[in-house]
């Protein structure tokens, strides 16, 4: 088989390692990652004569590797994570960093930067008063785990988007007189206010 071939194909093992961390969400562990990385090495290196051996032995390597990066994606749940809270009233101070989903019944608010906090929290609001991207509120509420919607895994839906906690309904939301956009997010702004004024 070509290099290129096998370039092309222990990429696509990579990337199928990603995809099937997001399936089993392996614990992991440096050390031990690093024993199993050392040991497919050595299987390599004793056995190169053996090509066969030594083409799956470089798959395993890249399909671990796969694996691997997706758990160092994930974030570790301590008291510094937003998702340590689930299950608790908290009332912090963070910032709208998306735009909010207008509802007919209510607004779906995405806070960020939280007290310090990684991780970002989803708050059902009323639909007034309105609120804007780059708000920023401090709320009151009970924080949850999201959980299924019926075959849906709404938790897992969320966790790609950095969110790891849901308000269904927060106790009070008050506006705070903070201004502090990033320059991207004051761009981001105007993208949005312009969106509004031509919809």
């Amino acid at each position: 088989m070509k290099k290129s071939k096998l370039f092309s194909l222990y990429c696509s093992v990579f990337i199928g390692g990603i995809a099937l961390g997001q399936t089993i969400r392996l614990p992991w562990d440096n050390f031990y990652t690093f024993l199993i990385l050392i040991t497919l090495i050595v299987l390599i290196v004793l056995s190169w004569k053996n090509i066969n051996f030594r083409l799956i032995a470089l798959g395993a390597i890249f399909l671990f590797l796969g694996l691997w990066r997706f758990g160092l994606s994930m974030p570790v749940i301590n008291e510094s994570h937003v998702g340590y809270y689930n299950g608790k009233n908290l009332k912090f101070m963070g910032q709208v960093v998306e735009q909010p989903d207008i509802r007919t019944n209510h607004q779906k608010l995405t806070m960020g930067k939280i007290n310090n906090l990684a991780g970002k929290i989803l708050v059902n609001a009323s639909n007034y008063p309105k609120h804007n991207y780059g708000d920023w509120l401090e709320i009151n509420c009970l924080i949850e785990q999201p959980g299924k919607i019926e075959e849906f895994d709404y938790k897992r839906y969320l966790e790609v988007k950095g969110i790891y906690s849901v308000c269904y309904r927060p106790k009070s939301i008050a506006q705070i007189n903070k201004n502090e956009l990033s320059g991207w997010q004051k761009i981001e702004s105007q993208i949005i206010k312009i969106k509004y004024k031509y919809k």
